[in-house]
């Protein structure tokens, strides 16, 4: 069933071989029907057993991959993770994880357990800061491997710098006085509040940045 037999072989008339060409993915099986052939005797032969297997050569498709960490930062670069989606329940996956910043390479691997799966806690702090790149592949249980899926990440784990000044003379009787802060990179995370300032003997107030590097209070 579901194929096409040939190549029928045999040394003994007992044991035969005999090879199936299936006609499509699915299951494939083979039986000898009563009367397929006779004994020396002239005998014909009782019906046999039934058997199958189910035949796949459709690799995976259809299935995606995406960071579920963007960006990468110090905060979480030691347990980035990222998502299966419509993948083949059963299938292997492998991934590689890769940064153009320089050399070196994250690998690992794991079953679907579902169509959408998580995969989480993965150490990606070894890689350079540069665009990371996830490649993912997908083999189902028959050995059928899928082109490689992927996605790409921001890695950016250095800490921004920050310095004060203040053009007030020293000593002044200048108030208020007014300071600035002039950080290393725009700081469009999370706004900088004058509350978050560390000030000892006075108050901050009217903070105010035109691009998020530059402030003054």
């Amino acid at each position: 069933t579901n194929g096409t037999a040939a190549n029928l072989t045999t040394a003994d008339a007992i044991t035969y071989t005999v090879e199936v060409t299936p006609a499509a993915d699915g299951p494939v099986s083979l039986e000898v029907p009563a009367g397929a052939a006779q004994s020396a005797a002239f005998n014909p032969n009782a019906a046999s057993n039934l058997a199958s297997v189910t035949h796949d050569a459709t690799a995976p498709a259809g299935h995606g991959v995406a960071w579920t960490t963007d960006p990468v930062n110090a905060g979480n670069m030691m347990a980035a993770g990222f998502g299966l989606s419509a993948a083949e329940v059963g299938a292997a996956f492998g991934y590689t994880i890769t940064s153009d910043g320089g050399a070196g390479s994250v690998t690992g691997a794991g079953t679907v357990a579902s169509a959408d799966q998580a995969v989480a806690g993965i150490d990606v702090a070894a890689l350079p800061d540069g665009t990371l790149t996830l490649a993912l592949t997908l083999t189902d249980p028959a050995g059928n491997a899928a082109p490689a899926v992927s996605d790409t990440v921001a890695k950016d784990t250095a800490l921004p710098g920050a310095t004060v000044a203040t053009a007030a003379a020293d000593p002044t009787n200048a108030s208020p006085i007014v300071f600035s802060i002039v950080f290393s990179e725009p700081m469009t995370g999370a706004a900088l509040t004058a509350g978050a300032l560390t000030v000892t003997n006075g108050t901050a107030a009217n903070l105010t940045t035109a691009d998020a590097i530059t402030y003054t209070v």
